[in-house]
């Protein structure tokens, strides 16, 4: 009886060992549309994505409607002065005709002057006596 369970057991063994191992590999797929996802995902994560932020936007973006008309208007014309003022003074660095030293702008005024290593500008307001200083790496 040993004998005969003994044998039953050996060829159960050897079974075993002689069937092949089906097995499949591990096959990672994302599931951010970003990353190779299904784009169908792509709403769902952005839904659980606004559900779970609880913070605000403090710095206003995207309120341009909250504010009011001479309010968009002032920075505006702020925004355009400075530009102009920016073009006007690299206007007068850059061209091949103009040299540096000093200019006038209105109510502002500017001085500029270069050493080996840096462009310097010195912009000032003739009112108040506000200035600035502005130095730029220059080489040749």
């Amino acid at each position: 009886m040993k004998k005969q369970l003994l044998i039953s057991l050996l060829i159960a063994f050897g079974a075993l060992l002689c069937t092949s191992a089906f097995a499949t590999e591990l096959v990672y797929t994302p599931v951010n549309p970003s990353f190779g996802g299904s784009p169908l995902n792509g709403s769902w994560m952005l839904g659980q994505a606004q559900a779970q932020n609880r913070f605000t936007d403090s710095r206003g973006r995207g309120s341009r409607e909250s504010k009011s008309f001479g309010q968009r208007l002032a920075e505006d014309v702020v925004r355009r002065v400075t530009n102009r003022t920016e073009r006007e003074i690299l206007d007068a660095i850059f061209n091949q005709d103009s040299s540096l030293g000093s200019a006038d702008f209105g109510t502002y005024g500017g001085d500029m002057y270069t050493d080996e290593v840096t462009i310097n500008i010195d912009v000032y307001q003739y009112g108040d006596g506000n200035s600035a200083m502005i130095d730029s790496p220059y080489s040749y």
